[in-house]
């Protein structure tokens, strides 16, 4: 069972959005600023906490925080395929089905997978700080989990979305650990989308290549968003 909250603040002035087609007007007449999803889900520790199996990636092997030993936390883990190349400007494709689901591969959701520093997942987008510095990168449609270490596997807990603010500008990811250590009652989401021109850009020329239900671009990191949301609750129970 899954219990959605939401919080928007009205946009008073014109944009380019309003123009859009009345499927999506709604949506976009608001700004956004906060979207929690709490999920009810069974936590599983095993006899290799630190490794769980996911049906869209079989078996991910995950870290105790390095400052909490009482956290868990997967890092980097694929929602979508890459949005680059052809899939550029384009809404998230899934990841391709696993084939082997018995193949020995494990995927690396650990800091040290990404450089040792997590913030290089960050999506594309100007400093806030130096205008004339951008950091991050295209590729960056993966989200990050963070767990109590001992959950049990008759544990029910609840699951927390995290949808960064930013203004469709910037991202504001949120580590949740120290709030995960201190009441143990909990997995944390925090997923990242596309923004600024990669997530929000609109073109006739775009909204004629599309297929789908929506048919209006501009709209691709709202559709990232919703690709997360399907994953954690396709995947979140994985064993």
């Amino acid at each position: 069972m899954c219990l959605f909250y939401a919080a928007y603040k009205y946009l008073l002035t014109e944009n380019s959005y309003q123009r859009k087609k009345t499927e999506i007007i709604r949506m976009t007449n608001y700004q956004f600023l906060l979207l929690t999803v709490v999920c009810i889900t069974r936590g599983d520790v095993g006899s290799s906490p630190l490794l769980v199996y996911t049906p869209s990636l079989g078996s991910v092997q995950g870290e105790l925080n390095p400052l909490l030993k009482n956290v868990r936390q997967f890092i980097g883990i694929p929602f979508a395929q890459p949005p680059i190349g052809p899939l550029r400007f384009k809404p998230p494709v899934p990841l391709r089905p696993l084939i082997n689901r018995s193949s020995s591969a494990i995927y690396n959701a650990t800091v040290a997978a990404h450089q040792g520093d997590s913030s290089e997942l960050n999506c594309l987008q100007i400093s806030l700080v130096n205008s004339s510095v951008m950091y991050g990168q295209e590729d960056c449609l993966y989200l990050d989990i963070f767990l109590p270490s001992n959950v049990s596997n008759t544990t029910l807990l609840p699951v927390v979305i995290y949808i960064y603010g930013g203004g469709f500008q910037n991202s504001d990811p949120h580590n949740p650990s120290a709030l995960i250590s201190l009441y143990q009652n909990v997995i944390y989401v925090a997923i990242r989308y596309r923004i600024n021109i990669f997530g929000f850009m609109a073109s006739t020329a775009l909204s004629a290549s599309r297929t789908g239900p929506i048919q209006s671009s501009g709209l691709q990191g709202f559709e990232d968003q919703q690709m997360a949301i399907k994953w954690v609750r396709e995947n979140i129970a994985g064993n």
